[in-house]
């Protein structure tokens, strides 16, 4: 049709711009000319947006696929050969200390007892915001052998990871991507630029199990739909409500069953049932949820209303429709300068997936990988506006399994010498970001370590109650000082956390000018004594 062959041409042009827009800017720094590239978020969006917009348009090609056959073998070599390469990416998350809520969670769970642990599934946590029992059950399980190790910890964290991406492996088999294909929407998914905030944070554990949840009632949802069996049916219930007690990001589960539905066109009385009773689970977690919070829960603005109740069209179009894709895309931390390796992985890139753009076709797999992607962003669109440090980039993490179902398909789809090309340039790309990533988390993680070893040497030094002033929320995208900080000097100093007074301002410290007071110095990045 010529009205969609202008179409895709304009959005190919405004592709390419764009890439060679988000080029220029990693390889010179920040400009004006024409599109402003001062924050690499405008170039990323607009790359990102037109880019998946060309695959979607692309020409239909048939849905009847037969899969390659392949051996328990194949796949168990395939697993393996996915392991070591995440763990070969991924080993510098080891090194990183704790962060932030890290301790708060930890300490807490070092305190509990069984009594507790039923207590956790009736009470909401100590901020009356969030409701994941099965999450803090699961952090109370690990610091039995992990105490207060990091590594111990983040070695957990990786093994939840490597499952998700053996899942994303096992759904790409599923829905008759062949092994190399598959193989490659889990590589990619497991070894994504954004992985630092959602893996090597152990405070995000929730997005994993949420996921991990997810991705298994899927796979039993599907083996149940080729043969019902009250067995699996049970399974996939109890995995949905490990899910949804785990992190609010699963209560899409029902929709996305009916998406996988949809992609087999199945609507037999069995898979309906299915569906039915998911949701009816769903739907009696949500009100129990809400009757233990009072409320829809969740975090709060300035004037004290929960985000996710105030609806905001302006905010949810440039989240969903720009800024998702450019995170999914290009996700690099840009408050480190970048190294050549990194400029060289992400021009080579980006001139591969223009060139997937213009020479691959759409299918049903395509469709259901970007249909996967925006339903699990729709409950946190309102957390979506990432910037270029990648804050809050943990809440794509289911939305990236889907997104990288999306990605094995369009490049079994492309000419196979262009997919190869496509495929090693973007794994390439996702590994050096990752590793350009990682490096901020581990930077950032020991000015962390440092400020709360000082200020805990201070408070026992003076045998005294401290006060923390102005505190940092995040240092480079990295969550650092404002929660936790009491908790480490805990943790790590004997010294209770409550007598760690935390304040905003200088001007909220009023009732503590008879304590010690601290501050934190933004222009040397550590706690020093107040003026």
């Amino acid at each position: 049709m010529p009205g969609r062959s202008i179409l895709r041409a304009l959005l190919a042009a405004t592709a390419a711009i764009a890439a060679l827009a988000l080029a220029a800017r990693a390889w010179i720094g920040p400009y004006e000319f024409g599109l402003s590239v001062h924050s690499p978020m405008n170039a990323e969006s607009i790359f990102g947006a037109s880019l998946v917009l060309l695959l979607v348009t692309a020409k239909r090609l048939a849905d009847e696929r037969v899969p390659e056959q392949s051996t328990g073998m194949q796949h168990a070599a395939a697993v393996m050969l996915l392991i070591a390469l995440m763990s070969a990416i991924a080993w510098p998350t080891l090194s990183v200390g704790f962060l932030a809520d890290d301790y708060s969670h930890l300490l807490g769970v070092s305190k509990a007892n069984v009594a507790l642990l039923l207590h956790w599934f009736t009470v909401p946590a100590s901020d009356n915001l969030f409701f994941r029992p099965v999450a803090m059950v699961s952090y109370w399980i690990d610091f039995a052998w992990a105490g207060f190790s990091p590594v111990r910890w983040h070695a957990a964290e990786l093994a939840l990871h490597a499952m998700n991406a053996a899942l994303v492996f096992a759904l790409g088999r599923k829905l008759a991507l062949d092994l190399d294909w598959a193989l490659f929407g889990a590589a990619f998914f497991a070894m994504h630029g954004s992985r630092p905030e959602a893996v090597t944070w152990v405070a995000a554990r929730f997005d994993l199990l949420a996921t991990l949840f997810v991705l298994v009632a899927l796979l039993l949802f599907l083996a149940y739909r080729e043969r019902p069996r009250a067995g699996l049916l049970v399974l996939m219930l109890v995995a949905a409500f490990c899910g949804l007690f785990s992190k609010e990001s699963a209560f899409v589960l029902p929709l996305l069953m009916a998406a996988f539905a949809w992609f087999y066109r199945d609507r037999s009385r069995a898979t309906v049932l299915a569906i039915a009773e998911v949701a009816a689970l769903t739907l009696a977690a949500f009100l129990y949820r809400w009757f233990v919070l009072g409320g829809i829960g969740g975090y709060v603005d300035q004037a004290g209303r929960t985000t996710i109740s105030t609806f905001n069209a302006p905010l949810a179009l440039k989240a969903l429709g720009l800024r998702l894709w450019a995170v999914l895309l290009v996700p690099i931390n840009w408050t480190d300068a970048l190294d050549p390796a990194l400029k060289v992985a992400l021009t080579l890139a980006l001139v591969t997936l223009v060139a997937i753009g213009i020479y691959s076709r759409c299918d049903r797999v395509a469709l259901l990988g970007v249909g996967f992607t925006l339903i699990a962003a729709v409950p946190v669109y309102h957390l979506l506006l990432i910037g270029p440090d990648l804050e809050k980039s943990r809440v794509i993490y289911l939305g990236s399994a889907g997104f990288a179902l999306f990605a094995a398909a369009v490049l079994r789809n492309a000419p196979r010498g262009v997919a190869i090309a496509a495929m090693a340039a973007i794994l390439s790309f996702q590994a050096a970001a990752l590793r350009h990533n990682l490096a901020t988390w581990d930077r950032v993680s020991r000015i962390h370590l440092a400020a709360c070893n000082y200020l805990g040497v201070e408070a026992r030094r003076l045998n005294s109650e401290v006060v923390a002033v102005g505190m940092p929320n995040t240092w480079d995208g990295v969550y650092m000082l404002k929660t936790g900080l009491p908790e480490c000097v805990e943790v790590r100093f004997g010294v209770p956390a409550a007598g760690v007074h935390m304040v905003p301002a200088m001007m909220d410290a009023g009732p503590y000018t008879n304590l010690p007071i601290y501050v934190w110095d933004a222009a040397t990045a550590r706690i020093v004594p107040a003026p």
